[in-house]
C-alpha cells in the first residue's frame, strides 16, 4: 500500500498543475479599495470606494465597520448599494462588482496617512449544503502621500483647496435709489468648504449694506445705493489654491449690471423699518434700543389692559349694585302688608292698625309725599283688600303674583321717602 500516497500526490499535481493562484481563489468573494495609493495635497478633496468582488450569487452585507482616520476628514457619500458594470473576466470565472461604499476624503495635514480598517461581514451560500456561510471581509489600506500647500500664499487666503467657479445674479436689475437689492453668489465645484475669508464681496460705488449671509457654497447680500447711474461690478471673488494647477488662484464672479433711478418723492416718504435713524433729530441721543423699546410697549400695553379691565369692572358691578338696591318683590298679601306699613311708619309715623285708610293718606301727605303717591297707595290697598277677601279671588295665586309686582314701584317710593 505504499504506492498510494506517491499517485495521491501526483494526481493533486497534475489537477493544479497550470492554474494561478489567483483563479483558485477567484470564487471567493473579496473586497478591493480604489484608489490604493494616491498623491495630494492637505486639504484637497479625493473620493474613496470600495467594492465587493464576487462570481455568481452575490453574498448578503449583515455589517460594516467604516474607516477612519485622526487627521483625515472622512465623510460617507450615500450610494447605491447595486451590482454597476459588466463582468470583469478573472482566470476563466466572471467577477461582478458591486460599490458597497463611497467617501469623501480630505487631509488635515501634510504626511502620510494609511487609511484602514473598512470590512463587512458577508453571508454567503455554502456550496452543496443549504446552510449560509459568513465571511469578514477586510478592505485593503489606501496609502495616502499628503504635500504640504507651497509658500507664498496670498494675504486674502484663508484655506479654501479646490477646483471651484462662482455663479452671480441680482434679485433686480433696475432699483430706485434706496431701495434694497440683494446678490446671490453660489460657489460649485469640488474641494474643501469655501472659508468666509476667502470670499470677497465687491459693491458698486456710494453703496452700503443692510444684511449678509453665508454658508460654506452660498452668500446672499442685500445692500442700497444713495446716487443714481448705471453700475457695471464683479460682486465677489474667491481666493483659493487650486491643486490641478498647483497654485493660489484668484477667481471671480461674473460681471453684473444694476441700474439705479432716481426715487419718486412718494417712494422717499416710504422708508424702510431697517433704515430708520440711529439718533433723534430732537434730542441727537440714540434711539432706545430693541430690547428697551419692548419693554416700554410691553409696559403700555400692560397699563392699557388694566384700564380696559377696570373699566369692564365698573360696568359689571354698576348693575350688581342696582340690583342690590332695588327691593325684593313680596310674595304674599301679608309680606306686603307687612312692607307697607313698616315704609308709611318709616315715613309719616302714622300706623296702619290704628289709624283709618283716610287719616293714613292724610298723614302720609302731610309729609310732603306726591299726590301721585297717596293716591297709588289707595288704589293697590283697595285692591289688596278685593283679592284677599274675596271669597272668587281668594285661591288665586296668579292675582296675588300680580299685584305684589304692580305693588313693588309704590312701596320703593314709600320706603325712599324716609331719606328726603
Amino acid at each position: 500500500m505504499g504506492w498510494v500516497t506517491p499517485l495521491l500526490t501526483a494526481a493533486l499535481a497534475l489537477l493544479t498543475q497550470g492554474v494561478p493562484a489567483a483563479a483558485r481563489s477567484a470564487q471567493t468573494p473579496h473586497l478591493a479599495t480604489s484608489p490604493q495609493y494616491a498623491i495630494v495635497y492637505e486639504g484637497e478633496e479625493l473620493s474613496l470606494a470600495y467594492e465587493l468582488i464576487f462570481s455568481e450569487r452575490a453574498p448578503a452585507v449583515m455589517g460594516i465597520s467604516p474607516p477612519s482616520h485622526p487627521r483625515v476628514l472622512l465623510t460617507e457619500i450615500p450610494t447605491e448599494r447595486l451590482i454597476t458594470g459588466k463582468p470583469e473576466q478573472a482566470s476563466a470565472d466572471n467577477m461582478y462588482r458591486a460599490r458597497i461604499a463611497s467617501y469623501s476624503i480630505i487631509p488635515l495635514e501634510a504626511g502620510t496617512h494609511e487609511i484602514s480598517g473598512y470590512s463587512i461581514l458577508a453571508v454567503t451560500e455554502r456550496e452543496g449544503t443549504a446552510s449560509p456561510d459568513s465571511l469578514i471581509l477586510a478592505a485593503p489600506a489606501l496609502t495616502l502621500e499628503a504635500r504640504a500647500l507651497p509658500p507664498g500664499a496670498p494675504d486674502s487666503y484663508s484655506g479654501s483647496v479646490g477646483r471651484f467657479t462662482l455663479e452671480a445674479s441680482l434679485s433686480s436689475d433696475t432699483v430706485s435709489t434706496g431701495e434694497p437689492v440683494t446678490a446671490f453668489i453660489t460657489v460649485t465645484g469640488n474641494g474643501i468648504s469655501v472659508l468666509e475669508g476667502d470670499l470677497e464681496l465687491h459693491l458698486p460705488e456710494n453703496a452700503s449694506t443692510i444684511t449678509s449671509s453665508h454658508s460654506s457654497r452660498k452668500v446672499s447680500h442685500t445692500f442700497r445705493t444713495t446716487e443714481p447711474g448705471s453700475f457695471d461690478f464683479t460682486p465677489a471673488t474667491l481666493t483659493c489654491f487650486d491643486p490641478a494647477l498647483h497654485q493660489y488662484t484668484s477667481i471671480a464672479a461674473p460681471h453684473l449690471q444694476l441700474t439705479v433711478t432716481e426715487a419718486l418723492p412718494s417712494q422717499l416718504a416710504q422708508v424702510p423699518a431697517n433704515t430708520r435713524p440711529t439718533t433723534s433729530p430732537v434730542t441727537g441721543k440714540p434711539w432706545p434700543g430693541t430690547l428697551t423699546a419692548l419693554t416700554i410697549t410691553g409696559i403700555l400695553a400692560a397699563i392699557l389692559l388694566f384700564l380696559i379691565l377696570l373699566q369692564n369692572r365698573k360696568s359689571v358691578d354698576r348693575p350688581q349694585l342696582q340690583a342690590k338696591k332695588a327691593p325684593k318683590p313680596p310674595v304674599t298679601i301679608l309680606e306686603l302688608r307687612s312692607r307697607l306699613h313698616q315704609a308709611i311708619l318709616n315715613a309719616s309715623g302714622a300706623d296702619m292698625h290704628s289709624h283709618t285708610r283716610k287719616e293714613l293718606l292724610h298723614k302720609l301727605a302731610a309729609t310732603g309725599a306726591p299726590t301721585t303717591l297717596c293716591t297709588n297707595l289707595q288704589e293697590l290697598l283697595e285692591e289688596m283688600d278685593r283679592i284677599e277677601f274675596s271669597q272668587e279671588n281668594h285661591s288665586c295665586n296668579t292675582n296675588i303674583e300680580q299685584i305684589c309686582i304692580k305693588a313693588i314701584p309704590t312701596l320703593t317710593r314709600l320706603e325712599n321717602l324716609r331719606h328726603s
